[in-house]
């Protein structure tokens, strides 16, 4: 069974919730904390009506490439689906999570992405961290995830917010 994403390389949907699912169990059996960052474009669909879907693929390509640039290589980073990305971070706490997802926000947002003249791609993010027993599963850690970004999206986009 496949476990990349045939566009970006990024580990696919599945996969994230299997690796999630273990990690998760991991965390809790240690106490050690678990983040998850979540992302999505921007806007996307407004790249897909002005240059094409063709174009859009290239800039989620290139996206999954500046994320793998970014990851240390304990994190887990996926297409979660779309113009959705996700992040697990073992043995992370907040802080470090929230860095990491400055990080990649800072990379895209300098990145000049091919045949998009004068479009600058920004993303919104949010984090969330299991620790000290905080959350009671991986799911409710998606669902904390999912709501800080879009926080993000709903107070103005091209922000990271913790949930």
């Amino acid at each position: 069974m496949a476990i990349r994403d045939g566009l970006t390389g990024l580990y696919n949907h599945r996969h994230f919730y299997d690796r999630l699912e273990e990690e998760f169990s991991r965390a809790g059996r240690y106490a050690a904390p678990l983040s998850l960052v979540f992302f999505d474009i921007d806007d996307f669909k407004r790249i897909n009506d002005l240059y094409g879907h063709t174009q859009g693929d290239r800039v989620l390509k290139r996206i999954g490439k500046l994320v793998k640039s970014v990851a240390r290589e304990s994190d887990i980073p996926a297409r979660y689906g779309g113009d959705e990305f996700a992040i697990i971070l073992p043995n992370t706490a907040g802080d470090g999570a929230f860095d990491l997802a400055n990080r990649i926000q800072a990379v895209i947002l300098d990145c000049e992405f091919e045949n998009l003249p004068g479009e600058q791609i920004t993303v919104s993010s949010g984090v969330s961290t299991f620790a000290n027993k905080n959350v009671q599963s991986f799911n409710d850690l998606v669902h904390l995830v999912d709501e800080g970004m879009y926080k993000s999206k709903n107070q103005g986009k091209n922000m990271v917010s913790r949930a």
